[in-house]
């Protein structure tokens, strides 16, 4: 058990000063020595770019950047060969492998550094080798897309073979990350081509979830698909690396949000104005919020932070602002966290993970989330609110440093690392203390 009492900051500006200056130190400390960390054959070694990308957008705007991003750059490229010296990097990608490890070098490292530095060549050019090959755009390698269905093939990417065998034909939620991709290409002025074939593929998934009351697990050639069974079980929990039933809408949803589908719906309702996005989004959102009250849940604040910053929407703002109003966040004195945990499987609910620490505060079960804590003072313009939180995000920081000290490239964001506890665990989309507490409550409330 480690345990850590919360530093009260007199005032907003003092809350957001220490814990950046705390995140800045740790993020050097890691730049200090990740240079000559030896690479795996796996796409993770870049998970930690998603936590240091604040303080590179800060860096950037004060133009003092060239240190850190030539290290990042440095690691880009340092993956790159190392796959390539292994043969197991053809045509900007990796070779035969799944979705969820094949996009996650373009998301967490390639996507990340050019939201940054858009003005850099090279990161632009490795990102759009790697995304010709969305729409079988890419001369002498298999096609990924069948534009006829509007469906992808495989959950299996290759450059010499794609792995089509018919228990892969189901299209599921994790071949979403190919939208981002998709998208990002888009953005990045690569073609319109990356658009259309977003919309053409988003557009089968929001009309599925607009189709019945219940939520689809899958996109068929005949149209949703709602219960998995035999061969296509089978091959998705081998796919997905672990068994899990999908059974009711909570469990639906929270994965359309662990794989970024609401980003995306959002995304292409902006670019394409089809209201059928923007309400399949709604749809997804509408489940999730009654999750709020769950301290684990802080990826939901998260993702309706997305909605109303995208939509300016305050459809879940009275949500948001009740459950805060019942909670006593400034009582809390101290946290606490537990690391020896084995539940055997993911528990159900959202932001869960079977290796989660046991979090407490005062000694007793946590009952805040800093990141609902940020949105509710966003949302009602609470300085005093969003220093609290703040100052329960840094004492996070804290507590997984003294935890986690020796974790720093730890693969796929286990839930007991410090890239968990700064940006997030696999499923928790990108939400954590610095990602989803500092970097917005800095932009908001900032001077």
């Amino acid at each position: 058990m480690f345990y850590h009492k919360i530093a009260v900051s007199p005032g907003l500006e003092e809350a957001l000063d220490a814990f950046y200056r705390d995140y800045a130190n740790w993020v050097r400390q890691c730049a200090r020595q990740i240079r000559h960390v030896s690479l795996a054959d796996a796409p993770w070694q870049t998970a930690i770019m998603r936590s240091w990308a604040l303080l590179l957008h800060q860096q950037v705007k004060g133009n003092e950047h060239a240190e850190l991003f030539e290290l990042l750059t440095h690691m880009r490229d340092k993956v790159q060969l190392h796959f390539k010296n292994t043969g197991l990097w053809k045509h900007g990608y990796w070779t035969g492998t799944g979705i969820l490890k094949g996009t996650f070098y373009f998301e967490h490292c390639l996507q990340i550094l050019w939201e940054i530095v858009p003005d850099d060549a090279a990161t632009k050019h490795s990102f759009l080798q790697a995304a010709r090959h969305l729409g079988n755009w890419e001369p002498a390698t298999p096609a990924w897309f069948n534009w006829e269905t509007g469906l992808f093939y495989s959950y299996f990417l290759g450059t010499e073979s794609v792995c089509d065998e018919p228990q892969y034909r189901v299209n599921v939620v994790e071949q979403l990350h190919l939208l981002t991709m998709a998208l990002t290409a888009y953005r990045m002025g690569g073609d319109k081509k990356f658009l259309d074939l977003a919309a053409r593929y988003g557009r089968l998934w929001a009309n599925a979830l607009l189709a019945r009351e219940a939520l689809p697990i899958g996109l068929g050639e005949k149209g949703p698909v709602y219960v998995f069974n035999g061969v296509f079980l089978e091959a998705y929990n081998a796919f997905i690396g672990e068994t899990t039933t999908l059974k009711d809408d909570l469990e639906r949803a929270e994965n359309f949000l662990v794989h970024n589908g609401i980003q995306i719906l959002l995304d292409l309702w902006q670019f394409t104005e089809d209201p059928a996005f923007r309400s399949a989004a709604r749809k997804l959102l509408d489940i999730l919020v009654l999750q709020l009250p769950d301290p684990d849940a802080g990826a939901v604040a998260a993702a309706i932070r997305t909605y109303r910053n995208l939509t300016g929407s305050s459809r879940y703002d009275d949500q948001v602002l009740q459950h805060v109003e019942c909670s006593f966040p400034y009582c809390v004195e101290s946290i606490a966290m537990e690391t020896a945990v084995d539940r055997g499987v993911r528990p159900y609910g959202v932001g869960k993970d079977r290796f989660l620490p046991v979090w407490f505060e005062n000694n007793y079960p946590r009952q805040h989330s800093p990141i609902l804590l940020g949105l509710a003072a966003e949302i009602s313009g609470n300085e005093r609110l969003a220093a609290r939180s703040l100052d329960f995000a840094r004492s996070y920081f804290s507590l997984a440093r003294m935890a986690f000290a020796d974790d720093r490239f730890a693969g796929h964001l286990p839930s007991q690392s410090m890239l968990a506890i700064a940006a997030g665990h696999s499923r928790d989309n990108g939400a954590g203390m610095v990602t989803a507490v500092l970097a917005p409550l800095a932009e908001v409330f900032g001077t």
